[in-house]
């Protein structure tokens, strides 16, 4: 029996299917398609992580915007200068001299010093100069008075008792300075006195001052060649001998080292 005629419905379904089945598609299979999405997935949460990874420590501190920014304070010793310039004037400021200097840190060590200073200049055998070099806003002048020292124009009169050099190597604004720009102005203090009156020696109070200072006085005394003489306890009644040497005592006449004067 021969198959029935198709009518047109049917012929244009038939021929409609035919056409599509012909036509190549491009869609994956679906375990393809699986892994495709599994690897997007993958390479999205490794870029998640590196980028949050990144930014983790780079966002700053909260609190970090509610603190101002530390000022930057310029270093200058507007009062040490002066006196400097004084003593090239006068005393001999060659690198073949009688000066020595006491430095001190702060007001406790100075005022312990002003007295082996003085006791030290009054022999006449060394130009003893004590350089200030706290961070204190105290006035010069009221610490003459205090430690019996002669006013400034009085500082070459013999009469007027205590013939020392008194310095003020405090940096301006000292006291708003961080404790780094503290140890950068003491180096920086020391260095203009060496340069200007070449002392033979250095001398400071180890009992009094504080360690950072310490080891700055120490480091630029050996880097500038300068020998280093540290009081400890009862300097001023167990030590007076010391106050009888000369400045190429003190300097020991060899090439200059670190001495400790024993406690």
């Amino acid at each position: 029996m021969a198959p029935l005629p198709l009518d047109r419905d049917d012929a244009k379904w038939d021929k409609d299917w035919k056409s599509r089945s012909t036509t190549p598609s491009f869609r994956l299979p679906r375990r393809t398609r699986r892994a495709t999405y599994l690897c997007w997935a993958v390479v999205l949460a490794v870029v998640y992580f590196l980028v949050n990874s990144a930014t983790r420590w780079t966002v700053p501190d909260a609190n970090s915007f509610f603190k101002a920014p530390e000022p930057f304070i310029p270093l200058r010793f507007p009062n040490l200068y002066s006196t400097l310039q004084r003593v090239v004037g006068g005393v001999s400021s060659s690198r073949w001299n009688r000066n020595v200097v006491f430095v001190a840190g702060n007001l406790t060590a100075a005022s312990k010093m002003a007295g082996v200073a003085c006791d030290m200049a009054e022999f006449r055998r060394s130009n003893v100069h004590l350089a200030l070099m706290g961070f204190d806003t105290f006035d010069l002048d009221d610490f003459r008075r205090i430690n019996g020292l002669p006013a400034e124009e009085d500082e070459d009169d013999e009469t007027k008792g205590c013939t020392i050099f008194l310095h003020d190597a405090r940096p301006d604004h000292a006291e708003q300075l961080s404790l780094e720009r503290r140890k950068v102005a003491s180096k920086s203090a020391l260095r203009h006195i060496n340069e200007f009156i070449h002392p033979q020696a250095f001398l400071v109070d180890i009992l009094n001052e504080e360690k950072w200072f310490l080891d700055i006085v120490k480091e630029k005394s050996v880097q500038m060649k300068r020998t280093l003489i540290e009081l400890g306890a009862n300097s001023v009644d167990d030590l007076k001998w010391i106050t009888r040497l000369d400045s190429g005592s003190l300097n020991g006449k060899i090439v200059p080292s670190i001495y400790a004067i024993a406690y």
